[in-house]
């Protein structure tokens, strides 16, 4: 997959994908000051890891807070759309990313199962917290 970039949202910039043989799928975009670094790693055939990172100029982050998850949502949606992975695993390291995956992960479920995926209940991990999207219908259109 070349790098591209797709028109997400009036408020966000556009998403830049890449590919990194070694590394994975990075997407990235930007919310004002902020840029936010989207990483999708294949750990198993099928099956991918989804995180995220923030770099900041001098504004807030949380000033941007929704606008950035909102930018994370639609990133993950459309990595859905165009890999069809049989799963997606998307990690917290600390309780307030966990809060804030959870709200928004709660609030597009239903587009994920527009999508084919359903979200399964969070992992805890250590001191981690894991959300699991898994694919209810393969990528040939059969269960």
């Amino acid at each position: 997959m070349a790098s591209r970039a797709v028109k997400i949202d009036p408020k966000l910039d556009r998403i830049n994908w890449s590919v990194a043989p070694l590394t994975g799928i990075q997407a990235s975009f930007a919310v004002d000051s902020v840029t936010v670094q989207v990483n999708f790693e294949q750990h198993n055939p099928g099956v991918w890891i989804g995180s995220f990172a923030v770099e900041r100029d001098d504004k807030p982050v949380l000033t941007l807070a929704s606008e950035i998850f909102s930018g994370v949502m639609k990133t993950i949606k459309e990595f859905l759309q165009l890999r069809e992975p049989s799963a997606l695993v998307l990690h917290a390291d600390d309780e307030g990313l966990a809060g804030a995956y959870e709200g928004y992960v709660q609030r597009v479920e239903r587009q994920f199962r527009d999508l084919g995926y359903q979200v399964e209940i969070p992992e805890l991990i250590d001191h981690s917290t894991e959300f699991r999207l898994r694919r209810l219908i393969s990528a040939g259109g059969r269960s």
